[in-house]
């Protein structure tokens, strides 16, 4: 494995952390809301959000890695050359895109 994708994989694995953990921290909630309203329901619903866990990092594990080998960080540095003008602000599209999608199927 050479040096590019080696720091492609860091970051891309703390990366992916971060974003699985914006599903990990409200799961606790959303279980328990599932618990007062529908208790038959909560196994499933724990397996959705283990399911969108995983589904998460690893969407922004591949998609931070091909970023990440594409335009290589500095040596020195562990961070995109340009982040801040074209990668985080695509990858916050990305984030408001799914949340509204999630947000705009959800059964009424």
């Amino acid at each position: 494995m050479n040096e590019r994708t080696r720091r492609a994989g860091t970051i891309a694995t703390r990366m992916g952390i971060r974003f699985a953990r914006l599903v990990v921290v409200p799961a606790p909630f959303a279980l328990v809301w599932v618990l007062i309203k529908r208790p038959a329901q909560l196994g499933e619903a724990a397996l959705v959000l283990a399911g969108a866990t995983v589904f998460t990092f690893a969407f922004y594990f591949v998609l931070i890695f091909t970023l990440a080998a594409a335009f290589p960080p500095p040596a020195d540095r562990l961070e995109f050359p340009g982040a801040g003008k074209v990668v985080w602000p695509l990858i916050g599209l990305l984030v408001v895109a799914t949340a509204y999608l999630v947000w705009a199927e959800r059964p009424r």
